[in-house]
Protein backbone atom coordinates (compact mmCIF):
# COMPACT_ATOMS: atom_id res chain seq x y z
CA UNK A 1 0.00 0.00 0.00
CA UNK A 2 1.29 2.89 -0.69
CA UNK A 3 1.77 6.15 1.64
CA UNK A 4 -0.71 8.49 -0.34
CA UNK A 5 -3.56 5.55 -0.24
CA UNK A 6 -2.79 4.73 3.79
CA UNK A 7 -2.76 8.80 3.98
CA UNK A 8 -6.42 8.54 2.08
CA UNK A 9 -8.12 5.46 4.23
CA UNK A 10 -7.18 7.13 7.51
CA UNK A 11 -9.05 10.02 6.33
CA UNK A 12 -12.38 7.82 5.79
CA UNK A 13 -12.34 7.43 9.38
CA UNK A 14 -13.50 9.45 12.47
CA UNK A 15 -11.08 10.35 15.24
CA UNK A 16 -10.88 7.17 17.60
CA UNK A 17 -8.01 6.41 20.00
CA UNK A 18 -5.47 5.84 17.98
CA UNK A 19 -6.19 8.82 15.11
CA UNK A 20 -6.77 13.01 15.52
CA UNK A 21 -7.06 15.31 12.93
CA UNK A 22 -5.53 18.63 13.70
CA UNK A 23 -7.28 21.67 10.88
CA UNK A 24 -4.25 23.90 11.59
CA UNK A 25 -0.59 23.88 12.55
CA UNK A 26 -0.40 24.08 15.86
CA UNK A 27 2.97 22.82 17.69
CA UNK A 28 1.74 22.53 20.91
CA UNK A 29 -1.35 21.01 19.91
CA UNK A 30 0.19 18.47 17.68
CA UNK A 31 3.07 17.84 20.19
CA UNK A 32 0.74 17.33 22.62
CA UNK A 33 -1.16 14.57 20.75
CA UNK A 34 2.15 13.18 20.43
CA UNK A 35 2.80 12.74 24.05
CA UNK A 36 -0.82 11.56 24.56
CA UNK A 37 0.09 8.66 21.65
CA UNK A 38 3.19 7.35 22.98
CA UNK A 39 1.87 7.22 26.94
CA UNK A 40 -0.37 4.89 24.78
CA UNK A 41 -0.26 2.37 21.59
CA UNK A 42 0.58 5.13 19.28
CA UNK A 43 -1.22 6.64 16.43
CA UNK A 44 -1.61 8.71 13.66
CA UNK A 45 -2.04 12.77 13.58
CA UNK A 46 -3.72 14.39 10.06
CA UNK A 47 -2.71 17.82 10.26
CA UNK A 48 -4.95 19.69 7.61
CA UNK A 49 -8.05 18.08 7.83
CA UNK A 50 -11.13 18.84 10.20
CA UNK A 51 -12.52 15.48 10.09
CA UNK A 52 -14.88 16.59 7.29
CA UNK A 53 -12.97 17.97 4.70
CA UNK A 54 -9.49 18.84 3.84
CA UNK A 55 -8.19 22.26 4.93
CA UNK A 56 -5.18 22.44 3.24
CA UNK A 57 -1.97 23.74 4.83
CA UNK A 58 -0.21 25.77 1.78
CA UNK A 59 2.30 27.07 4.73
CA UNK A 60 3.68 23.70 5.82
CA UNK A 61 7.33 23.45 4.80
CA UNK A 62 10.66 21.49 5.41
CA UNK A 63 11.61 24.03 7.87
CA UNK A 64 8.37 23.88 10.13
CA UNK A 65 8.53 20.09 10.05
CA UNK A 66 12.50 20.55 10.85
CA UNK A 67 10.61 22.88 14.34
CA UNK A 68 8.24 20.42 15.00
CA UNK A 69 11.10 17.65 15.00
CA UNK A 70 13.43 20.34 17.39
CA UNK A 71 10.86 20.52 19.93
Amino acid sequence: MSAITFIKELIKQQEHHSLEFKSSWNVEAILNTICAFLNTDGGWIIVGHNEKELIGLTDINENKVNQLKQQ
